[in-house]
């Protein structure tokens, strides 16, 4: 469906930007819990926006479908939160900060485009995002071993690749 675009991401912010999770070996699980709050409510936004500007049918279902994921995925984290007496309402943290002003950026380089230029634009941008949290998140996971936060990254993995793996689909068409 998309096969005669660009897959290079330009524009205002670059998808590694609004999807990346600092991790080192020195990870900081109460940050990458913050961080995997603050992406679930970026995708629902973006997945809210694509239900609602895309014109490409598989663009809506595809909507949809981060909506639901998301929505699940961030009761999960706000488990683990509560659990680990994390405050995910703390707005003035960092990371939090820095994926909102992502974010707003983000959609303010979608929000002007309209029917093809959306679909096209909004499709490569989460192509490539969930590509790099997916290679972050395991970055996370690995140096978090054993812990429940690495459980969790676990178990989000397979959505976020699934969410990976539908976008390339719909890109290569």
């Amino acid at each position: 469906m998309f096969s005669r675009w660009s897959y290079v991401v330009t524009g205002v912010v670059g998808a590694a930007m609004v999807f990346s999770v600092a991790a080192n070996a020195s990870t900081n699980k109460v940050e990458i819990i913050r961080k995997m709050h603050a992406l679930n409510e970026t995708e629902i936004r973006l997945g809210e926006m694509a239900k609602a500007k895309g014109t490409n049918q598989s663009v809506k279902s595809y909507g949809a479908q981060l909506v639901n994921d998301h929505v699940i995925a961030d009761r999960k984290v706000n488990r683990l939160a509560k659990d680990e007496n994390i405050d995910l309402k703390e707005a003035n943290v960092p990371v939090v900060q820095d994926q909102r002003k992502n974010e707003n950026a983000l959609v303010a380089e979608l929000t002007p485009l309209q029917g093809k230029s959306f679909d096209q634009r909004f499709m490569v941008l989460l192509d490539n995002a969930h590509k790099d949290a997916i290679a972050e998140l395991r970055t996370a996971q690995t140096d978090l071993a054993g812990t429940p936060t690495a459980k969790l990254i676990a178990d989000l993995l397979p959505t976020m690749e699934k969410h990976a793996n539908m976008a390339e689909h719909m890109l290569a068409e």
